[in-house]
């Protein structure tokens, strides 16, 4: 499972997801679903830590300006991702 597959699982399960310098937080319903799903969910805090805080990061004012990174970090996808794209795209084009 990716790791936004992960993060969008426990929101579904009523799990909400925080960072917090370098640790995770989390507020979950008392249900054995959320039980089972926190444990999983403890084997990837590392990752899924790192997902978060590079979604929570904000954009430099350039990149700010190109759609294309924009809708790809909204999508989850992390800037670094995002700006390859938008480089490949813009290599395509012939820019």
């Amino acid at each position: 499972m990716s790791t936004s597959a992960l993060i969008d699982t426990a929101e579904s399960l009523g799990i909400i997801l925080a960072v917090d310098g370098d640790g995770l937080t989390y507020d979950a319903p008392d249900t054995p679903e959320a039980d089972a799903f926190l444990a999983q969910l403890a084997e990837r805090r590392d990752e899924v830590v790192a997902h978060l805080a590079a979604k929570a990061e904000p954009l430099p004012a350039w990149a700010a300006a190109d759609p294309l990174i924009v809708r790809l970090v909204a999508e989850g996808h992390t800037f670094d991702e995002a700006y390859a794209a938008a480089e490949r795209a813009a290599i395509e084009a012939g820019a």
